[in-house]
């Protein structure tokens, strides 16, 4: 299960810091500090992230 978290975090940390950075400049702040700041939120957003979804794909499912 840690490799599966593993695969999917390193999916999910660069999408959100992404994310997050390029809100930082649509919204006109070209600050590097900013930028960094945002970085590492978003790395730290992905952690239950992907807990979420390495649970979500792990669990087992109920045949109907």
């Amino acid at each position: 299960m840690l490799k599966l978290f593993g695969a999917i975090y390193v999916l999910a940390a660069p999408t959100l810091m992404g994310v997050l950075i390029v809100a930082l400049l649509t919204m006109n702040r070209f600050d590097s500090i900013q930028i960094l700041i945002a970085a590492v939120v978003g790395a730290a957003l992905a952690v239950p992230v992907a807990a979420l979804i390495t649970k979500k794909i792990a669990a087992p499912r109920r045949l109907a």
